[in-house]
């Protein structure tokens, strides 16, 4: 009896492109195995009989557990793909940027963030003012101008405000304007133009009251 040809056919996610005749154990008996290319991009060889049974539906990525919605350090797993045979993740990191990445790292804690956390890190041994007051005051500023998730954003970043492209890629810059612009301890930075942006011609330091009388509103930045 002529068995059926299986190549061509789908069975799950694989479809078979190829028969393979196999010696099996010590009276080498021949069995037929089928190459098989996953829809994940992946391939791999299944025998007939379990093809057919569906005991085999995939190249093994339907047992991978879906990491989607989860949590690793500042990324969440929004969606689940395949590229040349690995599974990989778009993710939103906590600072609003959208990244994708490998499944083993973010289960390896290789990755934690798209970038901004290893930047911060940097900032952290460079500077030494990680904990500081007007440090502080310069992570506020940029997290209500571009994190979504930010209980501020709806009335900064969701409105289009932003922090100039020198004192958002460098500390340093902000620290050194705040310094020699009438910074200290009993002050808040204040935007002369309430729709406009953080840079150096819109700032300034300002009693909370002064801020609050420069406000739509009574609440402090």
């Amino acid at each position: 009896m002529v068995k059926e040809n299986l190549v061509g056919k789908k069975y799950g996610k694989l479809k078979v492109v190829k028969k393979i005749i196999k010696e099996v154990g010590k009276a080498k008996t021949k069995t037929a195995y089928y190459l098989c290319e996953c829809d994940c991009g992946d391939s791999k060889i299944v025998r007939r009989d379990k093809l057919k049974n569906g005991q085999t539906k995939s190249c093994g990525c339907l047992k991978i557990n879906d990491l989607s919605g989860k949590r690793f350090g500042k990324l969440i797993a929004i969606r689940r793909h395949y590229e040349n045979g690995r599974t990989k993740y778009t993710c939103k990191c906590d600072c609003g940027n959208i990244i994708k990445t490998r499944s083993d790292s973010l289960l390896d804690n290789k990755t934690r963030s798209c970038g901004c956390l290893v930047y911060e890190n940097s900032i952290r041994r460079t500077h030494g003012k990680s904990y500081t007051r007007i440090y502080r005051i310069y992570k506020h500023m940029l997290d209500r101008c571009r994190n979504p998730n930010g209980n501020r954003w709806h009335r900064y970043g969701g409105r289009g405000i932003t922090v100039c492209d020198e004192w958002k890629s460098s500390f340093e810059q902000f620290y050194e304007w705040a310094i020699n612009n009438g910074y200290s301890d009993v002050l808040t930075i204040d935007r002369i133009n309430n729709d406009g942006n953080y840079e150096p011609s819109n700032c300034r330091w300002a009693t909370y009251k002064e801020q609050a009388n420069n406000k739509s509103t009574n609440k402090v930045k």
